[in-house]
C-alpha cells in the first residue's frame, strides 16, 4: 500500500471490501498482521521487497493457531480506521531517507 503513489485509498478500500465479503462465510477465517508496526517497519523482518524472513511467518503461523490477529465483523472496520489513519500520518519521507543511510 502506497501513499506516495497515490493508490492507499483504493487499496484499503479493496482490502476492507474483501475482508467484509470473506467474513460472510463461516467456514473462512481472516487473519491481518499488516497493522502491527513492530513488524511492518523493521526492514530487518523482509527476505526481499514483499516477503517477510522465516522468524516472521513462523510468528503469523503461531498467532493464526492461537486464534490472536483475527479480524471478525466486530473488529475489522476500527482496525482499517486504525491502520488507514497510521498509513496516512505516516512519515515515508523520513522513513525512505532512513533507509538510504
Amino acid at each position: 500500500m502506497n501513499k506516495q503513489n497515490g493508490t492507499l485509498d483504493a487499496e484499503l478500500y479493496i482490502a476492507r471490501t474483501a475482508v467484509s465479503e470473506l467474513l460472510k462465510y463461516s467456514n473462512v477465517k481472516v487473519y491481518f498482521f499488516q497493522n502491527n508496526e513492530e513488524i511492518i517497519t523493521n526492514l530487518d523482518n523482509y527476505k526481499d521487497f514483499t516477503h517477510f524472513k522465516p522468524s516472521i511467518n513462523s510468528y503469523m503461523a503461531q498467532q493464526m493457531y492461537e486464534g490472536d490477529c483475527r479480524l471478525v465483523e466486530d473488529n475489522y472496520n476500527q482496525i482499517f480506521d486504525e491502520f488507514y489513519a497510521y498509513l496516512k500520518d505516516f512519515d515515508y519521507d523520513a522513513y525512505y531517507q532512513g533507509m538510504l543511510e
